[in-house]
């Protein structure tokens, strides 16, 4: 399969690329919704292309979602819109405990997870890459918590 390219993409939305190293590597391509939820796919942006070190996963919840650490002094920022919604596996959200309390932390659902719409703001899905997601999760656990898996980098590709 062939990589994404930006003009596949829905008119206004961006196309990402999460490069994943450690115990399991490899990249995963991802549509970010700026049509939709543009100053979330912005903060999103910001924060991961200047990545300092690579970020780990914290949080494996087998056939629920991947999650990462939180990005050390990420603002927190009020929730923009939930019309993105869960109803695909791979889906991208930022984590929130609570009502405009989104930050620097991130994850990935595994399956169709309904029961998250309304909750947490939606902003992309996986357009390519799936496998690795679906290697990493079926890795094993102590705590729900993998060992060694990293986003190493976040690249927005704009051609």
């Amino acid at each position: 399969m062939s990589d994404p390219s930006v003009s596949s993409l829905a008119p206004g939305d961006k196309l990402a690329k999460l490069t994943l190293s450690g115990t399991v590597s490899g990249e995963v391509w991802i549509e970010l919704k700026s049509s939709v939820v543009p100053h979330t796919v912005s903060s999103f942006l910001t924060l991961m292309t200047g990545l300092s070190s690579p970020l780990p996963f914290t949080r494996l919840q087998k056939n629920g979602f991947i999650q990462t650490s939180k990005i050390p002094n990420a603002p927190t920022f009020p929730d923009e819109s939930f019309s993105v919604p869960f109803t695909s596996p791979y889906t991208l959200a930022m984590t929130s405990s609570g009502p405009h309390t989104s930050t620097g932390q991130f994850f990935i659902t595994m399956q169709t997870s309904e029961y998250l719409s309304g909750k947490f703001i939606g902003f992309g899905s996986v357009v390519k890459g799936g496998e690795v997601l679906e290697e990493l999760n079926g890795l094993g656990v102590v705590n729900e918590r993998p060992e060694g898996v990293f986003v190493e980098n976040v690249v927005e590709i704009t051609e």
